[in-house]
């Protein structure tokens, strides 16, 4: 109805048609109006729903005047709407075919627009040959209800079924968590993060559903300044507005403020520095901001409630503040990159350093070179000179990350023996553990076995129950001693995370000390491109286990082969590896955020507002730097106030106390959180930081003239038009005192009329 529409829009001379037509269609194709639609966030085409709600009004209107337009209107629209597709397919496979790394083949998709055209035909004729008759309105009722079979159809195919007593775990799960949630909330009424194993890929916005601050989100519109953040950790799956920390990775929780974890009871895989709520005492509770009278109601909930989980708390929780005497610039980050892991990399710094914006640092050093110099510490601007603001990332990932890869003696795979019925020859009476060795598994390199080809030239998939065995020359973390914390290790297992791939962590005698997977994605793993999974061990690890839950087909880039579309190309650096950091790094950095920010008490927090006081006083004058873990947006602002002494002269002589409030400026720090430099001063200094959006006052004062310009014409459009035609015209009368707002008599007289049935 497309092209009849148009034609008849100048037929009958309705220009607003015309002109809103034509709108849209340079609407569709003006970048302006993506931002716009948007929020003038990113460049978005979601807006698009409307242009088509629009479209399908403008039919609306047409339709009803089919009986005074040609037949031959439909003639025309079949022609172009025939064109269009061709023209579209033809583009699709020249643009496919010159971008071969860049878009998928072409698949099915030209077999499906000829079928498409085909019955775009057998529309056509069904519409021409009833296009006058009323019975076409009920044909095209069945047309539309068949297509939305068929989609939805093809759609359950696409996407699969889930049963609701099953979403996230089961509906018993859910009152579980719910419960714990609720309970947590009494006895902590402060801001923060909880982790839950729950928040899968399927789940990223379970916390709505329970109710607490998660760190899992499926949300376009995010705050997008945080991009560097999110890249650096691969918090997204495959760089979209999809996201989850699943990982469990201390350095990165830390800096996102992630104080609970609630996990099921057979998660064993604990991080670093967690305990149990059941075990905390009354004093710890207190020092972590909890409500300790309300402590032993949480502690006897999950005793007797909530059976099926455990409540872990971190006890180096960091509370929103995390102050640095060192700045670094974001040129130290590594680039987000699909091949390999670099996280690790990136988040053994956010602890350490403040790390500010390389574009702002520049900014400074051209604009206000003595906020450059005081950051830098005083020292020297040579490039080549080792400060804080430092150009080169060498000298921070070789004395400061403090990241160990062990070399491996052994890296192998073992394929088990599957028979046409479905099970593993040799499968033993007493069963097997899944990171137990199976008589019958054909052993390979695992190196050799992925570049290994069958009898018709292609590669070998990784079928499911294989299991890869990484054996260290040496043991992974060799100092640690169990039950001793602190001479444990945080062990990084760097493998794509889309593959469902079980990891075993074990001991010289072969027993499991630990092992996670974290959860089960059964979404598309092509472009995802996490990898960095995180284990905990107070023993050394001489052996690591990936136990496949799944085929992994050739080009899964979990063997190291990464799959173009015209062939495969073999990627070393994206093998399954495993480094380790000592836990008493993590814990030396906490410790110093702790003992730097003391002196800095949040006095009142909500949603748009955060109110706190510092009290640094340092007479070496050393540097404050202050990172809150919010996303950083342009409609943050901060205010400081503070007295100020201010003397006559140079000896501090007829001095005088100023109050003094003054605007902070507020830095993009670890790639998207607010930072700003803390002063020092001989008095507490009050901040104030508070949110408003870019722009809203002003949208608010056009929104309110807008609507004070459209209630005249609402006005009008509705006493002249609408009622007289929607109502009877007696009942239009009786609600209407005066034929005219200037016509005296005419309302006299309906009032005399009226006294007179009154008395009658």
């Amino acid at each position: 109805m497309l092209v009849p529409s148009v034609i008849n829009s100048f037929r009958t001379k309705k220009i607003s048609h015309i002109i809103g037509f034509f709108g849209v269609v340079f609407m569709l194709f003006t970048p302006f109006f993506y931002y716009l639609f948007h929020a003038f966030t990113i460049s978005y085409g979601r807006w698009e729903l409307m242009a088509v709600c629009w479209m399908l009004v403008f039919f609306c209107i047409h339709y009803d005047q089919r009986g005074k337009m040609p037949k031959y209107y439909m003639d025309i629209s079949l022609v172009f709407t025939l064109a269009m597709m061709i023209l579209g397919g033809v583009l699709a496979n020249v643009i496919q075919n010159e971008n071969t790394n860049d878009f998928a083949p072409a698949d099915g998709r030209n077999t499906l627009i000829p079928l498409q055209m085909v019955y775009v035909v057998i529309c056509y004729f069904i519409m021409r040959l009833n296009f006058r008759k009323k019975k076409l309105t009920g044909i095209l009722t069945w047309m539309i209800a068949l297509e939305a079979i068929v989609q939805g159809n093809v759609t359950i195919q696409i996407q699969g079924v889930q049963k609701f007593q099953d979403l996230a775990g089961g509906l018993t799960n859910l009152r579980q968590e719910r419960g714990i949630a609720n309970a947590l909330k009494q006895a902590d009424d402060s801001f923060y993060r909880v982790y839950t194993s729950t928040a899968d890929r399927g789940a990223n916005n379970i916390q709505m559903q329970i109710g607490y601050n998660g760190i899992s989100t499926f949300n376009s519109t995010y705050a997008f300044q945080a991009n560097d953040l999110i890249e650096w950790s691969k918090i997204n799956y495959n760089s979209s507005w999809s996201m989850s920390v699943n990982e469990k990775r201390n350095n990165l929780e830390a800096l996102l403020g992630v104080k609970y974890y609630v996990l099921k009871n057979d998660d064993i895989n604990i991080p670093y520095g967690y305990k149990n709520i059941i075990d905390l005492t009354v004093e710890e509770a207190e020092s972590l901001g909890m409500k300790a009278n309300k402590l032993e109601q949480l502690q006897k909930k999950m005793k007797e409630s909530y059976t099926s989980h455990k409540l872990y708390v971190n006890m180096n929780y960091i509370h929103n503040f995390f102050v640095y005497d060192e700045v670094v610039s974001s040129y130290h980050m590594h680039p987000a990159n699909y091949y390999y892991s670099n996280e690790n990399e990136n988040e053994v710094v956010y602890l350490k350093y403040a790390i500010v914006d390389n574009s702002e640092l520049e900014e400074l050093k051209e604009n206000d070179l003595e906020t450059y110099k005081r950051l830098n510490g005083g020292k020297d601007l040579d490039p080549e000179t080792e400060g804080s603001i430092r150009l080169s990332s060498t000298y921070i990932a070789n004395e400061e990350r403090k990241i160990r890869q062990p070399s491996l003696k052994s890296f192998k795979i073992r394929i088990p023996d599957w028979n046409k019925d479905g099970h593993i020859n040799g499968w033993p009476d007493e069963g097997v553990s899944e990171y137990g060795e199976i008589p019958t598994d054909k052993e390979y390199d695992y190196k050799e076995y992925i570049t290994m080809k069958d009898e018709n030239g292609n590669y070998l998939k990784i079928p499911y129950w294989s299991r890869i065995y990484m054996e260290p020359s040496t043991p992974i973390c060799p100092n640690a001693v169990k039950g001793d914390p602190s001479k444990s290790c945080f062990v990084s297992v760097n493998t794509k995370y889309g593959y469902n791939v079980k990891y075993y962590l074990l001991n010289k005698d072969g027993e499991m000390i630990t092992y996670d997977d974290f959860y089960w994605n059964g979404y598309s793993k092509d472009y995802d491109w996490k990898y960095a999974r995180g284990f905990y061990t107070d023993q050394p690890v001489h052996k690591v286990v990936g136990f496949i839950q799944e085929d992994i087909p050739v080009g899964g880039m979990l063997g190291g082969l990464y799959k173009y579309y015209d062939g495969y190309f073999e990627i070393s650096s994206n093998i399954p590896s495993v480094l380790y950091i000592e836990n008493s790094d993590y814990q030396n950095a906490i410790d110093k955020l702790k003992d730097n920010g003391k002196n800095i008490e949040l006095v009142k927090q909500s949603a748009n507002d955060i109110y706190f006081k510092t009290t640094f006083n340092d007479p070496n004058d050393k540097l404050h730097f202050t990172v809150i873990n919010q996303p950083i947006d342009d409609g943050w602002s901060l205010k400081r106030k503070y007295e100020k002494k201010v003397c006559s002269d140079e000896n501090e002589k007829d001095c005088t106390t100023k109050k003094v409030t003054e605007d902070v400026k507020l830095y993009k720090t670890q790639g998207g959180l607010i930072g700003f430099e803390a002063i020092n001063s001989e008095t507490p200094v009050d901040y104030e930081l508070t949110y408003c959006p870019k722009g809203l006052k002003t949208g608010g004062k056009l929104a309110i003239i807008g609507l004070v310009l459209t209630l005249p014409v609402i006005y009008f459009y509705m006493g002249k038009h609408l009622l007289d035609n929607t109502l009877p015209k007696s009942l239009f009368k009786k609600y209407t005192l005066k034929k005219s707002i200037y016509d005296k008599d005419v309302w006299l007289k309906m009032r005399k009329n009226k006294k007179r049935k009154f008395r009658r």
